[in-house]
């Protein structure tokens, strides 16, 4: 078609220094000053992503244009800092005729995801292996992938040793079906996470049913003295001693651990046929989405419930069609104001952390 604008305008960007440590995207550690000094505040310097949905997506984008206010900084005076731009791919992006879709997540929002008894958990040497009760099922192709995100940890996290398996319907609890099918990150077994970082594994052929139990198997490198994740999972987790556990179909290795959160693991991806590709509802809201008072095995939020719902509609199929992904967080940490601006315009509001990434960057 011919060209056209899109106008724009950033309806709320949080100050660097006070705004929401929850919405960052990265937190920094220093402060530069004017007059040569460097101060540690906690927290530190924030950066923010911006999401700025496209009237009419799959659309080339030539050029962008940004206004200009005054032609130096001011002191005293708010000024916008842009470090980059980039297009998200559409989550109808595929490799031929591969198309994937969230069928489970897990928000990021706490640094340290805490035990019953209120101190921080810890690792050192040891697998966690943490189980998954997923929506959609995957495809004849039997694609599966999993995110790991360290969005919310204030240092580096390796991994030396990561699988997945599914559940034993019989057995439950760590105990796998069969061999765990070891994950790799670009082609290696190992994978450094940045603070602030996320990453995808490479993916891997596991046949998945709709509304199975996967069990996703971390190795932690070295001593970790705060796991960052999900705050309040109601879904167990379980440790082993300090070795790679991650290829051990037996449980015997693993004991329950005592974890109110749930760490490291942010979602789980299935493929869905290339010719009739499917995407996600993704819940998003405070405890009544995340299931603050749910039963703790892991398969009693609302997602859950929706998915059993849909399963179970005498006017349906009994087949779930597409993913259900809880983004739920805990009521805790809360000021009610999760949702976007409301709006009528022709030209939606931006999206603002963490709506951008437990949202609109899920499949």
């Amino acid at each position: 078609g011919a060209p056209a604008d899109q106008s724009y305008t950033l309806d709320t960007v949080p100050d660097w220094l006070s705004g929401p440590v929850s919405a960052a995207t990265l937190t920094l550690v220093h402060q530069n000053h004017s007059n040569n000094t460097q101060t540690s505040p906690s927290p530190g310097p924030k950066i923010y992503a911006i999401s700025v949905p496209l009237t009419c997506p799959g659309s080339v984008i030539s050029s962008i244009s940004l206004p200009l206010f005054t032609n130096g900084v001011q002191a005293g005076q708010p000024t916008l800092h842009i470090l980059g731009m980039g297009v998200r791919p559409l989550t109808v992006t595929g490799n031929g005729d591969r198309h994937w879709v969230g069928t489970w997540s897990s928000v990021q929002d706490t640094a340290k995801v805490t035990q019953s008894g209120g101190s921080a958990a810890t690792v050192n040497g040891q697998t966690l292996r943490i189980p998954a009760h997923v929506s959609v099922g995957t495809d004849d192709g039997n694609g599966v992938r999993i995110h790991l995100s360290n969005a919310m940890g204030t240092g580096p996290v390796t991994f030396d040793a990561a699988s997945v398996a599914l559940q034993d319907s019989t057995a439950g609890g760590a105990t796998g079906a069969s061999t765990p099918v070891p994950l790799a990150f670009g082609g290696a077994a190992t994978v450094t996470i940045p603070a602030g970082g996320d990453v995808t594994s490479d993916p891997v052929t596991l046949h998945v049913d709709q509304q199975a139990t996967v069990l996703v198997s971390l190795q932690v490198h070295g001593s970790v003295s705060a796991l960052p994740g999900h705050a309040t999972a109601r879904t167990p987790v379980w440790i082993s001693d300090a070795a790679n556990r991650t290829g051990d179909t037996a449980a015997g290795k693993f004991t329950q651990t005592t974890y109110t959160g749930l760490p490291y693991l942010a979602g789980i991806d299935v493929t869905t046929p290339g010719s009739a590709p499917t995407g996600s509802l993704v819940l998003y809201g405070d405890q009544s989405v995340n299931g603050d008072t749910a039963s703790g095995d892991g398969r009693h939020h609302l997602s859950d419930a929706i998915t059993g719902a849909i399963v179970g509609d005498p006017n349906g199929d009994s087949a779930v069609d597409y993913g259900v992904l809880n983004a739920g967080t805990n009521s805790a940490g809360l000021s009610n104001n999760l949702l976007p601006q409301g709006t009528y315009s022709d030209n939606p509001s931006n999206a603002l952390n963490p709506l951008d990434r437990n949202v609109l960057a899920q499949g």
